[in-house]
């Protein structure tokens, strides 16, 4: 895995290929690596685990809702006492000490937005 300020690159079986930061949706660590899951519903599994992810994914957009997740704040939407759904129908644990820095996060983009 390499990446620069805007791009992942991954190798697959087909060769390598390149991902927009901003076509991930979400990124989840399992035993057998981290899920990468994009805006186009590919998934790819990476052998790296997700503390790897952390350093390319931690701009505004990015939130990490507990520490085997990461998920794109573009695709938010609801938050329910513990956990963050997404757009897409997927929801991610979300730890009470987190919460309230997800709030923070959100008010400050809806500001923004407006």
């Amino acid at each position: 895995m390499q990446y620069n300020s805007k791009t992942l690159t991954i190798s697959t079986k087909k060769g390598k290929i390149k991902i927009l930061k901003s076509q991930i949706v979400s990124c989840q660590e399992f035993m057998v690596g981290t899920l990468l899951t994009l805006h186009n519903k590919k998934s790819y599994l990476l052998k790296e685990d997700i503390g790897d992810l952390k350093y390319f994914l931690s701009e505004e957009n990015f939130f990490i809702p507990n520490k085997y997740s990461i998920v794109n704040l573009e695709y938010f939407e609801a938050l329910f006492s513990d956990e963050i759904v997404l757009n897409t129908g997927r929801s991610f644990k979300l730890l009470e000490n987190r919460k309230n820095s997800l709030i923070s996060r959100l008010q400050l983009q809806e500001t923004i937005t407006n």
